[in-house]
């Protein structure tokens, strides 16, 4: 089976914040201790109308204040044409296969786990 993404759905279940936030910290810590790089965190986009995307900003703010997360790539953002995206690509070839990849997807947020010194 070939490598995909490391993914941390946040979403699934419609949890309140507090709970999906638990949910990605514990699921981020793991990935980073078992030696990812990359993580999508899939946290929906506000479609259903009832969290009006609080899931996504709330895991969005949470990602840029994370000292461990190098950095963000949105999904709406996720293109080789995005130099931190192409980055991601260029140095993990099986961020080429996502599926999300050129699909302009506000569900999803990807970020770069910071390597340990």
């Amino acid at each position: 089976m070939e490598k995909g993404i490391y993914e941390i759905n946040i979403e699934e279940g419609l949890p309140d914040v507090d709970a999906a936030l638990r949910i990605l910290e514990y699921q981020f810590a793991s990935a980073a201790v078992i030696g990812e790089r990359v993580v999508k965190v899939i946290h929906g986009y506000g479609s259903t109308g009832r969290g009006r995307g609080r899931l996504r900003s709330a895991a969005r703010r949470w990602g840029k204040d994370d000292p461990r997360v190098g950095f963000v790539v949105k999904g709406e953002d996720f293109s080789i044409f995005n130099p931190l995206a192409r980055y991601l690509v260029e140095k993990f070839p099986h961020v080429a296969k996502d599926k999300d990849l050129e699909n302009c997807n506000e569900g999803i947020t990807l970020f770069f786990i910071n390597a340990k010194k």
